[in-house]
């Protein structure tokens, strides 16, 4: 499943008209998927939530610094290569944020912001899923501390997650914009707590029972949401909490019968994909720039366009080649690099 989802990030990221529908149950997904991988033998003693924090120290917050960090001292050579504007007009025209030329002391003032979590870099814009699912396991991992210590565990841990549904509906509908854009952390919370107890109940067992039919359905529904409504975890905007969660529950069950479906090639190519979902969130935005490059040197458009953020929006057409590129790029690069670094441990 986290093969289909990190392909669905990505092809979310292109201007392909699918991007609306697939941004309904995406990023939901993943939390989900990160609920439902958790074990409870995680608190049960502090040697073990201590090995969990450094667990996700390593896999969430050390990827989001380094790489967020790489693109800051970078940032100057981007805009001389074109992959960032400081020109206003230029952004208006082309569809991309206005960058900045770093200073030494600005360079530095965003690395102590982002390896505190209080920043991050347009290159690695796609990073904030790390921070928030950092934050989300680690404030989980401390509710579900304390509810163990309770008579009531349970209800106290549902309870948080009705408490963040809430919190998450509020700041939906109020436009909320919170520190850090932390703002996506009560869906993400909502969709994690979702997915923890839909491996309790065992779901899942169901869905392969009946995939034949829950494909179908799960579709129609999604079909029926995405003319209704809308959802962003990344800012924070649902159209209400009822529609996130049928948005997410038939999102899982559209992903987990499509899955269940697979087999052979094409299901070792998705878990490929699967393990190394960490550096292509990394590294496809840059991978992008790559197809955008590509086509405007054998088109009549101006090298403006290369700072189109994060793709260029016309033509359409190209969202294949794009969702190749941010996909296929980070992912051979980052194979590479591990077979380098294990000849070098031989």
């Amino acid at each position: 499943m986290k093969g289909i989802g990190i392909i669905l990030m990505v092809y979310g990221h292109t201007a392909s008209d699918g991007v609306h529908f697939v941004y309904l149950f995406h990023m939901a997904l993943f939390f989900m998927l990160s609920g439902y991988f958790w074990n409870d033998k995680t608190i049960e003693s502090k040697e073990n939530v201590f090995n969990f924090f450094k667990r996700r120290l390593k896999t969430l917050y050390i990827p989001f610094a380094l790489s967020n960090v790489l693109f800051a001292i970078l940032n100057n050579k981007f805009i001389d290569l074109g992959l960032y504007t400081i020109d206003s007009a230029v952004a208006e025209v082309v569809g991309a944020p206005i960058e900045q030329v770093y200073s030494i002391p600005t360079l530095l003032k965003n690395i102590i912001k982002i390896v505190f979590f209080m920043g991050g870099t347009t290159m690695g814009g796609a990073t904030w899923f790390l921070r928030i699912l950092f934050l989300v396991s680690i404030i989980c991992m401390l509710v579900r501390f304390v509810a163990n210590k309770t008579k009531n565990k349970e209800c106290f841990f549902a309870g948080s997650i009705v408490m963040a549904g809430i919190c998450a509906q509020v700041v939906s509908m109020k436009h909320i914009q919170l520190p850090v854009s932390t703002q996506s952390f009560f869906s993400g919370y909502v969709a994690f707590g979702v997915g923890y107890y839909w491996k309790r109940y065992d779901v899942n067992t169901w869905i392969r029972k009946h995939k034949t039919i829950s494909l179908p359905i799960s579709l129609i529904i999604l079909l029926i949401m995405n003319v209704l409504g809308s959802v962003s975890v990344a800012q924070g905007q649902i159209t209400n909490i009822g529609f996130y969660f049928v948005c997410m529950v038939a999102g899982w069950i559209f992903v987990y019968a499509i899955a269940a479906m697979l087999s052979g090639s094409m299901l070792n190519v998705l878990s490929i994909l699967g393990r190394h979902t960490t550096p292509i969130i990394l590294g496809h935005f840059l991978a992008f720039k790559y197809v955008t490059w590509a086509y405007i040197s054998i088109s009549s458009m101006e090298m403006d366009y290369l700072s189109s953020f994060p793709v260029l929006q016309q033509p359409v057409w190209l969202w294949p080649f794009y969702l190749l590129a941010g996909v296929g790029v980070p992912l051979l690069v980052d194979m590479a690099w591990r077979k380098c670094r294990g000849l070098i441990r031989v």
